[in-house]
């Protein structure tokens, strides 16, 4: 199996032509056949749009047509999927961060309001049970919020982790 980076190319049939040799120009079925191929064997390549530059794509073999320019070294090839999985990692973290955040951030939100004198007079003149049902309430968003610093704690203790395990991989084989 062969492989290449992707250079950001304008489109599908871009990277077909650096992927694969076309002897005789380049045929309308022949590059149909190498563009399927490249979305078969790498469906994120189905929407250029969100593929980073750089990222590995497998040249799967095309009856016909033989691949194109250098191809990555096994090496190379391993440094580059360290790389995108530390990108993903990386991704992931920021991802999850920003999840808790916002869910720490409305509880801190409900209890600032809960403390002020509008909401205050505002629900105890809906009555007792509003009151009771309003304080439940914060009190339960208080609980998510923690629930979430907890789970925050863990999310980065384990993206830390994989972060430096990616790190060893890459100076013992990048």
């Amino acid at each position: 199996m062969r492989f290449i980076r992707y250079n950001r190319e304008a489109d599908l049939s871009a990277l077909a032509r650096r992927a694969y040799r076309f002897d005789r120009g380049v045929a309308p079925e022949a590059l149909r056949r190498a563009e399927a191929a490249l979305v078969r064997a790498n469906p994120h390549l189905s929407d250029l749009r969100t593929v980073p530059r750089g990222s590995i794509v497998v040249i799967p073999k095309v009856e016909g047509l033989r691949t194109g320019e250098r191809t990555l070294s096994g090496g190379e090839v391993a440094e580059g999927l360290l790389r995108q999985v530390a990108q993903a990692t990386d991704s992931l973290g920021e991802t999850l961060d920003g999840a808790a955040m916002t869910v720490i951030g409305q509880a801190d939100e409900t209890a600032r309001i809960a403390e002020t004198d509008a909401f205050r007079k505002a629900v105890g003149s809906m009555g007792r049970d509003a009151l009771t049902l309003a304080g439940k309430s914060v009190e339960g968003s208080g609980r998510r919020a923690e629930q979430a610093k907890a789970t925050l704690a863990q999310q980065r203790a384990v993206i830390e982790l994989v972060q430096r395990d990616l790190a060893e991989l890459d100076k013992r084989f990048g």
